[in-house]
């Protein structure tokens, strides 16, 4: 059995602060954060089964926090929704999975029953008492995170309570929080990476921060904030302002992390991490401290294991860490694991201190019988100055089948001549892309969390350059 994740933190913690919310200058200390989770458990109706499901929109908000760990309690699955659902997803969603429990804000014309996050513990009778569980068993279906797929229904990846916090625990040893730690959430809690957040600091002690931006700088140096979880976008624009700060822990997602902007962010009081980890694995599993000399140490997330395929250096994860499986038809689908091995199309090396990830193999694609890997070729785009990010994708072309384009955001004129003579020492020439544009507004190619649903975009830029109409037109100029 498993202590109770809430009630161990109030015990340990009492009135140390648990979230602070900037744009209110509301706080909760722990004591007060179980309080209003028992409060709020309290009101819900008891679930029909182990597998009832409970939707809740999100939007970082302390009340979405408290609801997911109410709704734990009561015995849901609780599936933290994206408050950027249009309605037709959301309702594709709930007649695919057809939870028992939505809660919105504001979600008025739907064909369903949706509840009011606001003001619903104080609606309901409450003369009856709840407390708290003390102990969950710790394959106790608790969770459930939309993965990004790029076609068809997300699938809905089911997590334990052990899970969580074999995560957590593994992921504080990596990057230490302890009280007094002050980590903004600034990753969305419908996606793992911001639900993970939840679970560390509740675990340490420390402070969750609401409603600050990454990339504010006097933001980040007046709440002194020592955990900060951005992209690289919103690194650069930090950095920009060339202030002093001090972030031992700022953790780079969204792909490869230019060399440039690590070194200037180390000048700047600003330490560097990058992860590689997935829905799966309930967050991280491998935690990498990135250098100014261009080397990177990195270590696996205790407990978890890992095997690269010698042949075509396929990743495969094992661990407590790791899901209990997909939902489907109402149980838990977890029949493509091999004894506990869980493939997760990804490709990576690992050398000495050094893991990189390649690409994915779904990524892949072949030019006149010659293998490319997208994420290679950016890799080494972004390692110029100019390059802030780079998107690699296959077109079709009547001699060889796909030709590669790349999509550049960049802080300098470039022209395709000097882009052909920057990768021609680095990658094989059929590699290097035949079409150049600028970066397009990637808003409306995200998936499930927050990466760029590449399939979507590709069909897109695709059907524009060929003369398809779509309804979404993607601009695009050309980098020449």
């Amino acid at each position: 059995m498993i202590g109770c994740l809430v009630s161990d933190a109030a015990e340990k913690f009492q009135n140390k602060t648990a979230i602070y919310c900037a744009d209110s200058n509301a706080t909760l200390s722990f004591t007060q954060f179980k309080k209003r989770v028992e409060l709020t458990a309290k009101a819900l109706p008891e679930p029909k089964s182990n597998m009832s499901l409970a939707f809740i929109e999100c939007n970082q908000r302390f009340q979405e926090i408290v609801f997911i760990f109410a709704l734990i309690a009561r015995g849901y699955i609780c599936v933290p929704i994206s408050f950027r659902f249009s309605d037709s997803h959301l309702i594709d969603l709930v007649n695919h999975y057809k939870p028992a429990l939505i809660f919105s804000s504001d979600r008025s014309q739907l064909p369903f029953e949706v509840l009011a996050i606001e003001g619903y513990a104080d609606e309901k009778n409450l003369s009856s008492d709840f407390n708290l569980p003390i102990h969950y068993p710790p394959m106790q279906p608790v969770t459930g995170v939309f993965t990004s797929g790029s076609t068809g229904m997300p699938k809905l990846a089911i997590h334990a309570y052990s899970n969580h916090m074999n995560s957590a625990n593994g992921c504080n040893q990596l990057m230490p929080l302890k009280p007094g730690n002050r980590n903004l959430v600034s990753l969305p809690i419908f996606h793992i990476g911001g639900l993970a957040i939840l679970f560390r600091n509740l675990m340490a002690g420390s402070t969750m921060l609401l409603g600050g931006k990454a990339d504010d700088a006097d933001f980040v140096l007046n709440q002194q904030i020592s955990h900060i979880s951005l992209v690289e976008t919103q690194l650069q624009r930090l950095i920009s302002t060339n202030k002093k700060f001090d972030v031992p822990y700022a953790l780079v997602g969204g792909g490869p992390v230019a060399q440039h902007l690590v070194e200037q962010s180390a000048k700047l009081g600003i330490r560097c991490w990058k992860t590689y980890g997935m829905t799966e694995a309930a967050s991280q599993i491998v935690t990498c401290e990135l250098k100014e000399d261009g080397n990177s140490h990195c270590r696996l997330v205790p407990n978890m294991r890992m095997q690269i395929d010698s042949l075509n250096n396929q990743i495969r994860i094992r661990g407590p860490n790791l899901f209990l499986g997909y939902l489907k038809d109402k149980s838990i689908d977890n029949s493509f694991m091999n004894d506990g091995w869980f493939n997760t199309g990804d490709i990576g090396i690992w050398e000495n201190d050094a893991f990189q990830i390649l690409g994915r193999t779904d990524n892949m694609f072949v030019r006149g019988g010659e293998n490319i890997q997208p994420e290679e070729i950016e890799t080494h785009l972004l390692k110029h100055e100019g390059i802030e990010s780079a998107i690699v994708l296959p077109m079709p072309d009547p001699e060889y089948g796909k030709q590669p384009l790349a999509l550049l955001k960049t802080s300098v004129s470039l022209n395709e001549e000097e882009l052909i003579s920057w990768l021609k020492n680095k990658v094989p020439n059929f590699k290097i892309p035949t079409l150049w544009y600028h970066m397009p507004d990637l808003a409306n190619v995200k998936g499930a969390g927050f990466k760029i649903n590449r399939s979507l975009l590709r069909q897109r830029i695709e059907r524009q350059l060929f003369g398809e109409e779509i309804e979404e037109h993607v601009d695009l100029e050309e980098i020449i």
